[in-house]
This record gives structure tokens, sequence and C-alpha cells, in this order.
């Protein structure tokens, strides 16, 4: 069974770029998910955007979505205009390794302005499809658009070809999860699925999200309602693995990314079985 997937290389942060990749690739993972910061580290550190993409196909990887954009989405005047910038620098990079997908999360200072987020993402848009970069956008659930629900009211309302969302199994489920809001978003609009778990920990969201993820199944969530849409819909993505653990570094990052993977097989195995029932 051919199940797209990649390991979000946020689960490897600790480690550098050409580590990440490698571990990756040593783990049996086809496709990953960038972090920018490491990637612009690795740049800055004298290497070029050739030698990037030349260490994904050396790893036989590829690159199926860059993390992530912020401080856009409410972004005024000067703001806005060096959002944008950034922007297109990323998607310069993202064009000459041939990565696809910039997630641009909801995170950024003010209050919600729902016409002002539209605006935002229209042109975030733009700026992408010059270099046939598409745009999925991450609700996050401490910020204003905590839900998927207000997600896709900004991306149906600018209506661009290359805008879509991201859906996050964290996000999702500690957003105000509701079903209908999942149902009602087309899943060729669903750009990129982040597959993740959390522990029973008592703390805030957003300490959670940044350190307390865990491999599916090792943790509380129930992927029943996500999983079960996206296989009955014919969902085409990457599902890529999102281990956000402050304790990862601890792990041998092998032993770690492979059990991830034999994980996620497993699990996404059971549902799309299921879908062909």
């Amino acid at each position: 069974m051919d199940l797209r997937l990649a390991l979000n290389l946020g689960s490897l942060a600790h480690l550098d770029y050409e580590t990440q990749l490698r571990t990756s690739s040593q783990a049996g993972f086809m496709a990953v998910g960038l972090r920018m910061d490491r990637l612009e580290e690795y740049l800055s550190s004298g290497h070029t955007a050739d030698d990037a993409k030349r260490c994904l196909r050396q790893n036989n990887l590829v690159p199926v979505e860059a993390n992530f954009f912020a401080d856009w989405i409410y972004a005024k005047g000067r703001a806005l205009q060096e959002a944008m910038k950034r922007a297109e620098r990323y998607c310069s990079i993202m064009a000459k390794i041939e990565c696809s997908i910039l997630v641009a999360t909801t995170a950024c200072d003010g209050e919600h302005d729902r016409a002002l987020s539209q605006d935002n993402f229209g042109e975030l848009c733009d700026v992408a499809s010059h270099f046939n970069v598409m745009i999925a956008l991450e609700f996050l659930p401490w910020t204003p658009v905590n839900t998927i629900g207000k997600a896709w009211k900004i991306v149906e309302a600018v209506s661009a070809p290359n805008g879509g969302i991201t859906l996050d199994t964290f996000h999702y489920f500690k957003g105000e999860p509701r079903a209908e809001d999942l149902y009602e978003v087309p899943v060729q609009k669903i750009f990129i699925f982040h597959l993740d778990d959390v522990k029973r920990v008592d703390a805030d969201v957003i300490t959670l999200c940044r350190n307390y993820r865990v491999v599916p199944g090792e943790g509380i969530f129930v992927f029943d309602e996500i999983l079960e849409y996206l296989f009955k819909s014919g969902y085409k993505g990457f599902y890529s693995l999102e281990i956000l653990n402050k304790d990862n570094y601890l792990q041998d990052p092998l032993e770690l990314s492979r059990r991830a993977k034999l994980s996620v097989e497993k699990l996404l195995t059971k549902y799309a079985q299921n879908s062909l029932k």
C-alpha cells in the first residue's frame, strides 16, 4: 500500500540540516518537511541552494514542505512589506530546491481582522505564485484563527489557486474541533497533513504544542474523525509526521525516526484498509 509519508524535520530540530536529512533517509523516509531556520543556517554557513538540493538528492529525499512562515497575517505598512520580502526570499530558496509548499501560520501580533487577513493571504499567495509555490495556511489554537473553519473562510474568500490549508492533528483537536467544519474543506485544498499525538500533561496549549508531542499512538488523541475523512475523501497529499518534544534530543534520533515511521505506517494502513470496505 502506497502511503505518502514524510518526516517533518521539526521532529529533529536539535540536529543540523545535513544530519536531519541523513537520519530521515536512514530511517526509511522518502520525503521530508524542511525547517527554514535550519536551512537558512546551512545556507549562511557558506553552502548554496544547489548544495542543499544535492544533499536532498544524495539522501533520496523529496522536500514536500517548508516550515514555517509567521508574522504576516495582521501585518500592515512596513511590517507587511518586510514580511512579503521575507516570503519572496523563502519562495526563491524553495524554487531552487524544488520544494512546493510553504506552511504559513496564523501566528502574528494583533487582533483578528478578517478583511486584513484575507488581503494579506491573497498577497502572500500572489508572491508565491511567481515561484510556483503553494501556500498552506496553518491555524494555531492560541491565535484568533484557531479553527479549521476560520482558516477555511480566509482561504475560500481569497480563492487563490495556490492557496490551501495545513491540517495538523494537534492544532485541530486543541482548537475547538468541529467535524462539520472539517467536512466543509474540499480535500484537494488540504495541501499538507501534519500527524502527531500529545501526552496528557497539565500545561497550556503552547507548551503542549512545542514540548509534549509524541508519536501517534503514544498520546491521547483518537484520530478517527480526521483520518476517516481523509481516506474516504481521497486525500492525495503527504502525511507529515511532526513530533515537537523538548526531550527528543535525549533520544537516539535514528531510533526515534524509525519507531515513528513504523507507528504511523501501522496507523494509516488500518484506515486505508477500512476506506476500501
